[in-house]
Order: C-alpha cells, then sequence, then structure tokens
C-alpha cells in the first residue's frame, strides 16, 4: 500500500500535532520571557548605569519592596485607581552619578509617568520605544549625555 497504512498515516499525524504544540507552547514562553517584571527592568537600569557607583542606591539590592528604593515612586491608595497601586509612578534618578545607557525596557513599566535623568552627565537614553510609555508625561533630561533625540516625537503624552 502506497504512503503507508492509515493506522501509520494517524500516528505521523498525532505526532505532527504534539510537535507544533511543543513548538508553540515554547515559543509562547520564549515571549512570555521577553515580558520583564518592574524589578527586572530596575535591576537592569542598575546594572547597565552602574548602580554599585550611584551616589545613593538606598534600598537597591537590600529592601524587598521596589518601592522602597531610592529614587523609585510608586501609585498609593490615597492618589490613583486600585490598578496602578504599587505600580512605579516616577523614577527620579536626578544628579546621582548615572553612567551608561538606560536600557529602552524602562519604557515597559506600564504607568510610568515621570522620568527624571538631569545632570547625570554621562548618562544616554534612545527613545525608540518611548511610545510604549502611555502614561510618560514628564522627561527630564538637562544636563546628561544624550546624543539625539531621534524617535522622542513618539511620546504621545508628554508635557
Amino acid at each position: 500500500m502506497a504512503g503507508g497504512s492509515p493506522r501509520h498515516s494517524g500516528v505521523m499525524h498525532k505526532i505532527a500535532l504534539l510537535g507544533f504544540a511543543c513548538f508553540a507552547k515554547n515559543a509562547i514562553r520564549v515571549h512570555a520571557a521577553l515580558d520583564l517584571s518592574a524589578e527586572e527592568i530596575l535591576l537592569k537600569i542598575y546594572d547597565e548605569t552602574r548602580g554599585l557607583r550611584w551616589e545613593d542606591s538606598s534600598g537597591w539590592l537590600q529592601s524587598a519592596d521596589i518601592c522602597d528604593w531610592h529614587g523609585v515612586i510608586c501609585y498609593d491608595e490615597d492618589e490613583s485607581d486600585k490598578i496602578r497601586v504599587g505600580h512605579i509612578k516616577t523614577l527620579d534618578f536626578a544628579e546621582n552619578n548615572l553612567v551608561g545607557e538606560v536600557p529602552q525596557d524602562v519604557f515597559d513599566l506600564p504607568y510610568i509617568q515621570n522620568l527624571i535623568l538631569r545632570d547625570n552627565v554621562d548618562l544616554d537614553i534612545k527613545f525608540d520605544r518611548i511610545g510604549d510609555a502611555t502614561h510618560l508625561r514628564q522627561l527630564v533630561l538637562s544636563r546628561t549625555g544624550i546624543t539625539t533625540v531621534d524617535g522622542i516625537d513618539d511620546a504621545a503624552d508628554l508635557r
């Protein structure tokens, strides 16, 4: 019989489906792994801007609550809806000796409104993904080492 028995064909079909299901599951897992938590984003900022040399890194790598880390201000119950409570509202790294480049992941913080980077002369930031920060209203960059503002127009809510 050409092409094999019907039983053999059914087994091959199941193997093919199982292989596709495993591939799809792994693809979803890989995609999910790219979605960093707020803590992972902050740790990436710390690492890529030489956090060990910051002027003030109190709370960083010590406190389990990221809202207790220096420069991190989170929403509380008094000022926001329940959805935003505990999420990062402001990152204020002014005059803190950040060096290097702020990772683009900072724009993935879901409710960030203020990003204050002023007075870090050796700090750069790119704006390729700034459009992802749909709640960003304030971006303070004076006396930083930014080399271009290309892409900054994608920030829909900056004031």
